[in-house]
């Protein structure tokens, strides 16, 4: 330990702002992710002993509980820590501060750390938010709060979903478990580890960066489920619903595949541009399928996938920062109210019932699920909760775009009016959505904690400023039941607004 205590102090010094062995250092704002997985195993073995191997000085969610070699390790500079793997991440704060406090460090956490896994665990049971507030209370302890006097805490969480994509543990490994339902109806699935992450995050305050993301898409015919081409909807999520994200604490996401084999953004496997036979699938859908239609003119392994993605969103200047919050909870039964829409283009969606491959051009209006989540912002109207609930409530609703037509950079104001016919809403939700012409969600705004009764009207805006440029935005708006279910109305044209 003593080695490695003087090679992180060689890494800060080379990070930071001093001159040391006549090396000047980088003194720039630089991030450092601290052991990704120690921390799992740890948090492990300090709650169930036997994991332990006589390592630990009690049984419990406690950093301080497992020993390690800090103060005892003879490099001198940590010698005020304790021989805890608390005192571990001390120490490495500690070395830090002193050499380069231009340096972010951060803490990981594993999705498995508390022995469950909620990448993989498809029981409707798992408390997905209890597991992160434990894995956070855990970070927290090893050097987020309570850190000695002097010593700055750690600045990120980090977290990973996967090392690898998931066909390749569906392939390779016969281990179909590590795919997630992109339509957050069976588990495991999106909304449950963005709760369970979001969790984590709040327990350390700190936000959070989604780290070693699986980059295999269902997209582009390229990936096929051999070599270096393999599927996942890991990625096609994250830019469909990066909102969503931001709502559970993420202010970044790093793709790179863990293992060789995997899919990666470049031509990893040296066989060029490839377009085999496209194929549907079920894989990462509780319903339907879904077909790798499109044809990549690009060499890399993913078909350009990643490439297209990330230009698309830095071309739309990127997504703002604005706070955070509880995403959506994933209800178990929830009936999908749609098959997946592309980010771009078009794709082949197969109705479960339907006989044919049914085509969703970019110029036909489709129902979205609206799954993306901002964070909640008070009604402009409320209404006396109702004393109960006669029936399944039903609604219409009227929505207008002040004005229709703008200039690209500029603003529109969208005000919907809705209004109970039967029944009541007892702590419902209001949503108001603006995709672009390749049904991606660029916009959205929701009410929390609605109460009507049957008969009463309530109104909602949303400022809304396009990206630069032309373009056609579609409105939608929906109304649901407490936590997004049920769906009680949803409208995918409530409107539209042009920008020149």
């Amino acid at each position: 330990m003593s080695s490695y205590f003087q090679n992180f102090a060689l890494l800060m010094q080379r990070l930071g702002s001093g001159n040391y062995g006549g090396i000047q250092g980088f003194g720039q704002t630089a991030i450092v992710h601290v052991e990704p997985d120690l921390s799992g195993y740890t948090q492990q073995a300090a709650v169930d002993n036997q994991r332990c191997y006589g390592y630990c000085s009690g049984q419990g969610n406690n950093p301080a509980l497992l020993r390690a070699s800090v103060a005892s390790s003879g490099y001198s500079p940590v010698s005020a820590y304790p021989n805890t793997y608390q005192g571990f991440n001390w120490a490495l704060l500690h070395l830090r501060d002193l050499y380069a406090p231009n340096v972010k460090l951060a803490f990981h956490v594993s999705n498995w750390a508390t022995s469950a896994d909620v990448s993989s665990d498809s029981s409707t049971s798992l408390n997905a938010t209890a597991l992160g507030q434990q894995v956070g209370s855990f970070a927290a302890q090893s050097g987020f709060s309570g850190v000695p006097a002097g010593t700055s805490s750690y600045d990120l969480v980090f977290n990973d979903v996967s090392d690898r994509d998931a066909s390749y543990y569906k392939y390779v490994y016969n281990d179909p478990s590590r795919w997630w339902d992109r339509l957050n109806v069976k588990f495991p699935n999106f909304h449950r580890w963005e709760s369970y992450i979001s969790a984590a995050g709040q327990a350390t305050g700190r936000p959070i960066m989604v780290w070693q993301v699986p980059e295999g898409n269902q997209y582009f015919a390229t990936v096929n489920n051999t070599n270096g081409h393999y599927q996942d909807n890991r990625a096609e999520y994250i830019f469909s619903h990066i909102a969503e994200l931001a709502q559970a604490g993420v202010i970044g996401v790093l793709f790179g595949a863990g293992n060789g084999g995997s899919t990666v953004q470049h031509d990893g496997m040296g066989d060029g541009i490839t377009n085999p036979a496209s194929f549907c699938t079920s894989d990462g859908l509780s319903s339907g399928q879904i077909c790798n239609t499109h044809t990549s003119t690009v060499s890399d392994d993913d078909g350009g996938y990643l490439r297209m993605q990330g230009q698309q969103y830095y071309a739309s200047g990127g997504y703002s920062l604005t706070g955070g919050g509880t995403p959506p909870t994933a209800t178990p039964g929830t009936t999908a109210t749609s098959t997946p829409v592309p980010p771009t283009a078009t794709k082949t969606v197969v109705v479960p019932t339907a006989t044919k491959s049914v085509v969703v051009p970019t110029a036909t209006k489709t129902a979205v699920v609206p799954t993306a989540t901002k964070t909640a912002v008070a009604p402009t109207a409320t209404a006396t909760q109702p004393t109960g609930s006669s029936g399944t409530p039903s609604f219409t609703q009227s929505t207008t775009t002040s004005p229709a037509s703008i200039t690209g950079g500029t603003s529109s104001t969208l005000r919907t009016t809705v209004k109970v016919t039967s029944g009541n809403l007892v702590n419902g939700l209001v949503d108001l959505e603006v995709y672009n012409a390749s049904w991606q969600k660029i916009g959205q705004r929701f009410f929390t904690a609605q109460n009507l009764s049957a008969g009463q009207s309530a109104s909602y805006s949303y400022v809304w400023t396009s990206p630069n440029g032309a373009g056609t935005y579609t409105v939608m708006v929906g109304v649901f039941g407490p936590n997004w279910s049920p769906n009680y109305l949803w409208n995918s044209s409530a409107g539209t607004i042009s920008a020149h």
